[in-house]
């Protein structure tokens, strides 16, 4: 699953990039971090996003 959560975050950071996407400056989490949460607790955690932090936080 660590894996797959990279290539996803690679694969949102290229689109995003395309996108010329402009970062909020004043925030700790990037908009790459929270669609990637989002996208891996649709995807493993059945929509649970607080089980979802809860992987990333302790594979960080």
């Amino acid at each position: 699953m660590i894996t797959k959560t990279v290539i996803i975050y690679v694969f949102l950071d290229a689109i995003f990039k395309m996108l010329h996407h402009i970062e909020a400056m004043h925030r700790k989490t990037s908009d790459l971090e929270i669609a990637t949460t989002l996208l891996i607790a649709a995807q493993y955690f059945g929509g649970n996003i607080e089980k979802a932090i809860g992987f990333s936080v302790v594979r960080a």
